[in-house]
């Protein structure tokens, strides 16, 4: 029995809006790329303090100064953009997680001849948080445009589907409203990391923890 005309025009439009939220939902994902190159231990200088190693890391890492910040990891692992994003939405998401970055190291970290522990409170825009629901706010502007009694050229393509342009446009408004008030959507992530003193200097052994918190991964890990 075919779908009457109605029903399929509403599960195409329903297509196009699921597609396009996927693909914002994709933005969420790790945008950082976190390589260990086979290379030797790192060379620090002015670096007796394992606080003020932690503290030059996560400074040069709200400076975005990738190449710096690696420097005070062992391994020197890459640090930087795995790929731009293409969407304006996506763009606005993910600038908005690096530019809501702030850090703060707890005083009292343990300290033997060869290692250190620091605990450092990370409080940093959560991206899945800011995307889940986000379909109802679409879904509201888009049914708001409709009652604004627009043209059905300028809401629907031929199909009868939500025009691509319309969707993306209907995003990013919904998404622009939930990042006015980012607040709402930072969390707060209490890491202990771990240092090795090599070299005459301290450096921070690379953990899965601190590279989750660093690319918006829920805590335990990947969504």
């Amino acid at each position: 029995m075919s779908l009457s005309p109605l029903v399929a025009r509403r599960r195409r439009r329903a297509a196009a809006l699921c597609a396009a939220l996927a693909l914002l939902c994709a933005a969420a994902a790790v945008r950082l790329a976190f390589r260990s190159p086979e290379k030797g231990p790192a060379v620090l200088t002015d670096t007796g303090d394992p606080a003020e190693t932690v503290a030059l890391f996560f400074n040069a890492l709200c400076l975005h100064d990738w190449q710096r910040a690696s420097g005070y990891v062992r391994g020197e692992p890459e640090l930087e953009l795995s790929a731009a994003p293409e969407s304006e939405a996506e763009q606005a998401l993910w600038y908005a997680f690096l530019l809501s970055w702030s850090w703060e190291v707890d005083r009292g970290g343990k300290t033997d001849p060869l290692h250190a522990w620091e605990t450092v409170r990370f409080t940093a825009l959560r991206p899945d948080a800011v995307t889940r629901g986000l379909d109802g706010d679409v879904q509201a502007i888009l049914a708001r445009w409709v009652d604004e009694a627009r043209t059905e050229n300028e809401i629907y393509d031929e199909t009868g589907g939500y025009r691509q342009s319309v969707v993306d446009k209907a995003v990013l408004e919904a998404l622009a409203v939930r990042l006015a008030a980012p607040e709402d959507y930072r969390i707060t992530t209490v890491l202990t990391l771990q240092l090795l003193y090599e070299n005459g200097g301290w450096v921070i052994l690379p953990e899965e923890s601190l590279w989750n918190a660093l690319s918006g991964v829920p805590e335990g890990g990947a969504a």
